[in-house]
């Protein structure tokens, strides 16, 4: 009798987790984390063996690893497409010197965190959401119940103050972005950040009202400055990119990578490119440079992990969608460049991170998920309609039933600052193309990861 009892309690447990698995209440509620220049280098995607993010590691343990693709790598095209669901190439928004207003202007929508609040969520943001983050504008106005920078937000982010290396301390002019190292005035900005948006989820829990909360983590834009406690966290003497083979000198490792590319994919030198790529030769600080990045990767996975502890702490791991990502990655010396404005993999590949209560923990695709996707998924995650405007596919349905994504090529989209003819790139997971306008570049991502050899002199169709 008590075998029997035990067998029926055990297949009952078992019977249970599985047909009532942890995803059987969806969520209501929305904390959408968006960092600034981080690329696949955080330890879930194994981009850099020397990366510090044990946040991100348990984040993505607690739920499903995607392959994001940025749809732009510049900020404002980038944070334009993610936040108005609209593709840069239906907004026109290709770079930096447009934005989300020029976007207004031009045809009707709302933002993601404005639609949300019109349809009855109170709606929250600090640091950098938009591209011009300021909420002064009648767009901004509409969109927040509530929006908080810290005092002095700009000197804090770009911690100007002095000149940390030595490439920046021959530059002319008395202040530049163009710097790296030990600072401890740059972390404030993101920490303040992370205590006031930790804050507010205790007052929202508290309220019990349906919420939206939308962090922006600056980190690990230029000035690339953390404090010495997060440079401790990365070793002093870092490994080289795994894009860049070590069995070359640096510089001959990037010439012959580049040999095969087409002219028209420099059609200008960025000004962080001309002189940078000299200068850390020059002046050995390469290694600097590569401890400065992992360095204030560190620090912001701190924040995304305090951040997901308030989350848990307080209980909306039962009832809120978590969501973090990049808007778009960052060179760190890959072929010769150092920032991001390619349309190569390490300036498009950013992480991707859900966490929900309707989400099964632990899984992962490998398959290239755009960050346009983001607006049309949230929203059915929220089981609320997506409008006519919005584009990029929504991944709930397999999001829910563990299952891949859908398999369907991935866009993205640059016009270099209005300075060069458009340029885009469509991914499907196994083979990228570029067109450059004119030349081509293909990829066979499958067996060439690191886009180290373009085969398109060799294959049709493209």
């Amino acid at each position: 009798m008590r075998l029997c009892t035990f067998l029926s309690a055990a297949v009952l447990a078992a019977f249970s987790s599985w047909s009532t698995p942890s995803h059987a209440k969806d969520p209501k509620n929305l904390v959408f984390i968006i960092v600034d220049d981080m690329n696949n280098w955080p330890t879930p995607y194994s981009g850099h063996p020397d990366a510090y993010t044990p946040s991100m590691e348990e984040i993505a343990e607690a739920g499903f690893r995607l392959n994001g693709i940025s749809p732009s790598p510049a900020c404002s095209s980038a944070r334009t497409a993610i936040f108005s669901g609209i593709s840069p190439s239906t907004s026109g928004v290709y770079g930096n010197h447009q934005s989300i207003f020029d976007l207004a202007k031009k045809r009707s929508f709302r933002t993601l965190p404005g639609l949300l609040r019109a349809r009855g969520m109170y709606v929250g943001g600090a640091g950098k959401i938009f591209h011009h983050s300021v909420p002064n504008r009648k767009l901004d106005l509409h969109d927040w119940d509530e929006y908080w920078l810290p005092k002095d937000w700009k000197a804090k982010r770009f911690d100007q103050g002095y000149r940390r290396s030595e490439y920046a301390r021959q530059q002319s002019g008395a202040e530049t972005q163009q710097d790296w190292g030990v600072g401890e005035y740059a972390d404030l900005h993101d920490n303040e950040v992370t205590d006031w948006a930790v804050a507010r989820l205790a007052a929202y829990r508290k309220a019990g009202r349906r919420f939206a909360l939308f962090v922006g983590l600056t980190g690990p834009h230029l000035p690339i400055v953390a404090g010495q406690r997060y440079h401790d966290m990365v070793p002093d003497h870092p490994s080289l990119p795994p894009q860049i083979p070590a069995n070359l000198p640096y510089e001959d490792a990037i010439q012959r990578d580049l040999a095969d590319v087409p002219d028209a994919a420099f059609p200008r030198r960025q000004w962080f490119e001309s002189e940078i790529y000299q200068g850390l030769v020059e002046y050995d600080e390469y290694e600097d440079f590569l401890r400065a990045y992992l360095a204030v990767l560190a620090r912001t996975d701190e924040n995304i992990g305090r951040l997901f502890d308030a989350y848990n702490d307080l209980g909306f791991d039962e009832d809120t969608l978590f969501v973090v990502t990049s808007d778009h990655g960052f060179h760190l010396g890959s072929k010769g460049k150092f920032s991001k404005f390619t349309l190569w993999q390490e300036s498009l590949q950013v992480p991707l991170l859900l966490v929900s209560p309707n989400l099964d923990s632990g899984i992962a695709t490998s398959r290239p998920v755009s960050l346009l996707d983001l607006y049309p998924t949230v929203l059915r995650m929220l089981k609320m309609r997506i409008p006519d405007w919005v584009e990029g596919a929504n991944h709930r349905k397999k999001l829910i039933n563990a299952r891949n994504v859908k398999k369907m090529p991935v866009w993205a989209y640059f016009d270099d600052n209005g300075q060069s003819q458009l340029r885009s790139a469509v991914i499907d997971g196994r083979r990228k193309v570029i067109y450059n306008r004119p030349g081509r570049e293909v990829y066979k991502l499958s067996n060439d990861p690191y886009e180290l050899t373009n085969i398109a002199s060799s294959v049709q169709g493209y």
